[in-house]
Order: C-alpha cells, then structure tokens, then sequence
C-alpha cells in the first residue's frame, strides 16, 4: 500500500465527503478556471500547455517523516498547495489577484484542524495544520499566487 496524498488531496477540492466542508470545497472549485470539463486542480507537474490561468497545484512531498507507533506505521507529510492566477491593474477584467487571495484563504479554511477533509486509502488523519497563506513563488510580474503548507500527520489503519 503506497501513501498517495497528492489524489487524496485533489479529492478534498473536487470530491469532499464531511458535509460541514463541501461548501468551502465548492466556493474553491466553482471560483477556478476550467480544464478538461473538471475545476484546474493539478497533482502533477508540469502542468499541461493548456492549463487555464486560475488553478491549484498540489505539490509532492515538501517532507516526509515519522513519528514512533507502537503498533502502526505514522508518517508525517509536509505538501505545498499553490493557487495561481493572472495578475492585472486593480479594476481590470482580466485580475485575478482577489480571487486567489480568496481562494488562499478559502483553501486554509479547509484544511486547518479539519482532519476529515483528506480521505488517504489505508491511513487515518490524525492532525491537520495549514500555515499560511503567503505569496507563492512566480516566474513573472503577471502572474499572483498564494500558497499554503500542510503538516499532515497519519495513522495506518489496521488491515
């Protein structure tokens, strides 16, 4: 059994099962650009060439580590979650920089203390804690992101 946070993660925007979370996975989704007939969530880099300007990336493993169990097997994964969007003149159509400082936010909201908003096959979420948001690395002056980092600790469940 592999520990695959990145689809685990993805599902929380796209698929949230705790009925008290749906509503923010779903002001986050409805708020990103389209691709492929789905909200632009990527748990995979490069993106593709035709990725739409207001999307989420899911980065791999910042860090991965553990703590002892007596019993059971408790990683501890350390993930960058990236909003991006066009950056533009404060009024202009085209500017995105208030929906992805929403969307930082929003995304904090979700998973800060909220151990039932990721669903990992095989492991059970025992503490959840987002830092941030905070600006986002950019490769551009056009371009705005915000990022949050989560420190995800896990259990695996007994087979």
């Amino acid at each position: 059994m592999t520990l695959d946070l990145g689809e685990a993660l993805r599902a929380s925007f796209l698929d949230q099962q705790d009925p008290e979370l749906q509503p923010i996975a779903s002001a986050i989704t409805d708020a990103l650009d389209q691709w492929q007939a789905a909200p632009a969530v990527f748990a995979f880099r490069p993106l593709p060439a035709d990725a739409p300007d207001l999307v989420i990336i899911i980065e791999e493993d910042a860090a991965l580590s553990d703590e002892d169990g007596l019993t059971s097997s408790r990683p501890i994964c350390q993930r960058d979650i990236k909003v991006y969007g066009r950056r533009g003149s404060p009024g202009d159509e085209g500017d995105q920089s208030a929906a992805v400082e929403a969307i930082g936010f929003q995304m904090r909201e979700l998973f800060h203390r909220q151990k039932f908003s990721v669903q990992a096959e095989g492991y059970s979420v025992t503490e959840i804690v987002a830092r941030g948001p905070v600006a986002a690395p950019v490769d551009d002056d056009a371009t705005i992101g915000r990022m949050i980092n989560l420190t995800i600790r896990l259990r695996r469940n007994p087979a």
